[in-house]
């Protein structure tokens, strides 16, 4: 794959617009962003090579900085800023709203944390207080992947294992 003046490309980075640099020169520009967000917001929603409105507006204004007469250090600096307001939006929409079973499930984990040390602390309880059956909350841990026992136990042991480790 080869980038041409004007391409955009998501890279994948820790915060938004982590870096930003450009060679006008060459016709470079480098905006380093979280690409793995955006790409699971937008992964259903647009086909392979769909520019959305905002990108290409961002395009022009690339095309238009780089054509024609060299910019200075504030100009460059300027455009670079107007691109990253234009991407902003693209790349920071909002995540979809928990379901009501992610809240259930996010609620029975902080019960658990909650209740690590205590005793009672069982599947049984654990449906008895959210007020779901046992094989509801069996069904709501093997959704994500786990068993409920197994992961009471495995954060029990998580437990045991900081406190040896901050022993001297």
């Amino acid at each position: 794959m080869t980038l041409a003046a004007g391409d955009i490309t998501l890279i994948d980075a820790p915060a938004l617009l982590d870096c930003l640099a450009a060679d006008l020169a060459s016709g470079l520009i480098a905006a380093a962003a979280p690409a793995g967000g955006a790409i699971r917001r937008h992964r259903h929603r647009l086909p392979a090579g769909q520019i959305l409105p905002m990108v290409q507006l961002s395009q022009r204004l690339l095309l238009e900085s780089m054509g024609g007469t060299a910019l200075s250090a504030s100009e460059s600096e300027a455009a670079l800023e107007a691109i990253a307001c234009l991407l902003r939006p693209v790349l920071h929409q909002r995540e979809p709203a928990p379901s009501r079973r992610e809240k259930q499930f996010q609620k029975i984990i902080a019960l658990i944390d909650a209740s690590i040390q205590s005793e009672h602390l069982r599947p049984e309880w654990l449906a008895s207080e959210t007020g779901m059956s046992v094989r509801s909350l069996y069904r709501l841990f093997a959704d994500k992947g786990l068993v409920v026992a197994q992961y009471i136990k495995n954060r029990r042991l998580d437990l045991c294992a900081r406190a040896l480790q901050k022993c001297p």
